[in-house]
């Protein structure tokens, strides 16, 4: 099993924060079709507000995008869409973030508005290619 990472770590933090239910993390995933694959972050068993059984939710922090990393190359591009494509097939929803959706707060609303059926959207959650860059580049800074 992998162990988090420090980007996994600031999300799990952000969750907390945000009194969202706990995820299962580091969950070993896939051996009913012989795959050993680990989710970031996991919501098998969640009741929404009106006691209502939500679809499981999968979190997947993609680290080195913006470095040419093992989520953005050939083979292991590729393997992050057959992991996708099975949990789908298997009924979960999956969310796949980057560094800057995590570091900028947008993964945590978009992980709020998956488990909460109140939730309402706004513009600002969903971030313009200006917002991301300046968020990048906010980041280097540190």
């Amino acid at each position: 099993m992998s162990r988090p990472s420090e980007l996994e770590e600031l999300l799990a933090f952000q969750v907390k924060a945000t009194r969202l239910p706990q995820p299962e993390r580091q969950l070993a995933w896939g051996a009913a079709i012989g795959r050993k694959w680990v989710l970031d972050f996991a919501w098998e068993s969640v009741i929404d507000h009106e006691g209502q059984w939500i679809d499981p939710l999968a979190v997947e922090v993609d680290g080195g995008t913006l470095t040419n990393g093992r989520h953005v190359r050939g083979l292991g591009r590729e393997d992050d869409m057959v992991k996708d494509a099975a949990l789908v097939a298997a009924g979960w929803r999956v969310l796949r973030v980057s560094e800057t959706m995590v570091r900028g707060g947008w993964a945590v609303r978009w992980i709020a508005a998956a488990l909460r059926s109140t939730y309402i959207l706004d513009p600002k959650d969903f971030p313009s290619s200006d917002a991301l860059r300046k968020t990048r580049k906010a980041a280097r800074r540190r």
